[in-house]
């Protein structure tokens, strides 16, 4: 259920789920090469996937939900685990709790 007083962090996580669950409902023709099918799945979505994954890392967390978004986000639904001295979500991490490298 969505609250009156979602942030913009969560409208961003939202729009980005929204998106991936298209890609993944998307039936690519059995004709094309992996190339082919490739590109045009980050053509319909991953590209815009990635702009609001973009945009939604930039913007400083507000609350705890905001953070667990950016780590959705971060860490591809968890699929991949980010460098602890590069990685955006670990950088945020550090900042929030004021600990550093």
């Amino acid at each position: 259920m969505r609250s009156a007083t979602e942030t913009p962090i969560l409208r961003l996580l939202r729009a980005w789920e929204a998106i991936n669950a298209e890609a993944h409902e998307y039936a690519v023709d059995d004709s094309l090469d992996i190339d082919a099918a490739d590109k045009l799945l980050d053509r319909l979505f991953y590209g815009r996937a990635e702009a609001i994954k973009n945009e939604l890392m930039t913007l400083p967390c507000t609350c705890a939900a905001d953070f667990a978004a950016k780590l959705i986000v971060d860490t591809i639904k968890g699929s991949s685990i980010q460098e602890w001295e590069t990685g955006e979500i670990w950088t945020e991490a550090r900042r929030l709790t004021g600990i550093s490298r």
